[in-house]
């Protein structure tokens, strides 16, 4: 969704060329405040809602499909990341203030950065550890510091993921019933293999339909002939069937 208004084209007789050239002024100024105004209604909404603020999606390229399984291939890229501990979906909405403070601006630079849906979610060491990827940033260091201790920045190189969606209320059960029934769909491929943890991936607020609400669930895969076939071989990917709840390193 556009943040300006459309310039509608209009002709200017007998005025003079500076004139001409700030006609369009009010509308750009007008444009700029419907935006602002978006993003503070936004604010006083709940958390997750802030999700609505980063209109731009992951551009993933789709490998393979196998019912409602897909193999897809996401792009490298740097991502803010902070670590939360406690419910998950309060710390959903922790999260979402950190990230969403650290783009619109709350960094040493204090620019404003674009970012990307979905919001990706791990469980490691205990915490629920959130990720969002900055659509601009391709080299770790050119992107801003920031300015919260609770925010870091990292890098991931390209990989295979096996992507499902679950449709449902978001919680930790939900979570663990989704990657079992990912694990299962992987296995009955009899090509690929889970060779990770699993990641959530959440690309709408849950608030606005939190009974009939969904979300990804995704799983690092590889295959023995993705070499041969022109995949990209995950970097020291072997078969693991580990769960959410059990310990696990960071995707970094």
């Amino acid at each position: 969704m556009s943040n300006s208004l459309p310039h509608w084209p209009f002709i200017l007789r007998g005025q003079p060329e500076r004139e001409r050239e700030n006609a369009h002024t009010p509308i750009r100024r007008r444009g700029q405040v419907l935006a602002k105004a978006r993003k503070q209604c936004l604010r006083i909404l709940p958390n997750d809602w802030r999700l609505l603020l980063w209109e731009e999606e992951t551009k993933e390229a789709i490998l393979f499909t196998d019912g409602p399984m897909q193999i897809r291939l996401v792009p490298a890229g740097c991502f803010a990341q902070t670590c939360v501990k406690g419910d998950i979906n309060r710390a959903c909405a922790t999260a979402l203030a950190r990230l969403s403070k650290y783009v619109g601006g709350d960094n040493q630079r204090s620019v404003t950065l674009a970012a990307e849906r979905p919001l990706l979610l791990q469980k490691v060491l205990g915490l629920w550890q959130f990720s969002v990827r900055l659509s601009a940033v391709n080299d770790i260091r050119v992107a801003p510091e920031p300015r919260a201790k609770k925010v870091r920045i990292i890098v991931q190189g390209p990989a295979l993921w096996a992507v499902t969606t679950w449709r449902g209320r978001l919680t930790e059960q939900s979570a663990l019933r989704a990657e079992t029934a990912i694990i299962g769909a992987i296995a009955r491929s009899r090509r690929w293999f889970a060779c990770g943890p699993s990641m959530v991936r959440i690309d709408a607020a849950g608030s606005l339909l939190p009974f009939v609400g969904g979300f990804e669930i995704a799983l690092p895969v590889s295959t023995q002939g993705s070499l041969n076939d022109g995949y990209i071989h995950n970097t020291e990917c072997s078969p693991s069937n580990r769960r959410m709840d059990q310990p696990s390193l960071p995707v970094s």
